[in-house]
């Protein structure tokens, strides 16, 4: 089976990734890690300083969790193998210890809009997780719904050469789902697009992908971003994979551009390989 870590903060945007993550299972035939990092909080109650014991926070964060666990059930059938995990420390330092220990194949993460402060701390942390995790992130946004995945954006610059075991990665994902592959390139400066030009770096992505239902699309915007939320849209995609190393792209997606119009970014979830 393969395993799937859910990071969990007890957010609503943490619940939304936990759900999307249960039906992923399903597709996939995985089992969940539903895992919480916490500290232990420090109050200040008149002149006492009060201190909760490793004991207690422990007992409710493992509470809280098997509540979401239950949710989780309820909804999409006792079928899924859910597990609840809970430790202290940093956040980075027990996932990237959490995913090498149990050999974990995915992680699950929610990502949350900048202007709910409450839950701005796990939108950054999904952000900074990423350079340092070695399996596939995928990325839920508050919103996001699980639907089949069918179709998947790759954005990227086919024109020129991708790593073969970033190519790898893709074709084995899309395979999985026996889904249709859009690569897609945005010009920032409008030209006459051709997709059909067959560059070095093309000719080496389309001998890697023959075995796969695939298109190129290349398409004039100035706004990467928006021209991928764009494409999305008409598409109705149902996933979008980026190169995390690209990480200021990647910074824009998900969060709210200066474009009012952008809605944070997209309700479809991003992957992010490496």
């Amino acid at each position: 089976m393969k395993k799937i870590l859910v990071p969990v903060d007890f957010s609503a945007t943490a619940l939304n990734a936990a759900k999307y993550a249960a039906q992923f299972s399903k597709a996939i035939t995985g089992e969940i890690l539903l895992y919480n990092v916490f500290h232990l909080p420090v109050a200040n109650e008149g002149d006492r300083l009060m201190v909760a014991t490793l004991e207690d926070v422990e007992k409710e964060s493992i509470n809280q969790l098997m509540k979401i666990k239950k949710t989780i059930l309820d909804q999409f059938g006792g079928d899924i193998k859910i597990t609840c995990e809970v430790n202290t420390g940093l956040l980075i330092d027990q996932i990237k210890e959490v995913c090498e220990q149990k050999k974990i194949n995915w992680i699950i993460m929610g990502i949350s809009e900048a202007s709910k402060m409450k839950e701005l701390l796990l939108g950054s942390n999904t952000l900074n997780i990423i350079p340092y995790i070695n399996c596939p992130v995928i990325i839920v946004p508050p919103k996001a719904v699980y639907k089949p995945i069918s179709r998947i954006v790759f954005a990227c610059d086919y024109n020129h050469p991708q790593p073969n075991n970033l190519i790898n990665q893709i074709i084995k994902f899309t395979m999985l789902f026996q889904a249709r592959l859009d690569i897609v390139h945005i010009n920032k400066i409008k030209r006459q697009s051709n997709p059909e030009k067959k560059t070095p770096g093309r000719l080496k992505f389309d001998n890697k992908i023959r075995k796969i239902y695939h298109s190129y699309h290349s398409i004039d915007n100035e706004n990467v971003v928006e021209g991928i939320n764009d494409f999305v849209h008409l598409h109705r995609s149902n996933l979008v994979i980026m190169l995390p190393k690209k990480h200021n792209i990647l910074e824009r997606f998900l969060q709210k551009s200066e474009t009012k119009k952008m809605a944070f970014h997209t309700n479809v979830p991003l992957l992010a390989i490496h």
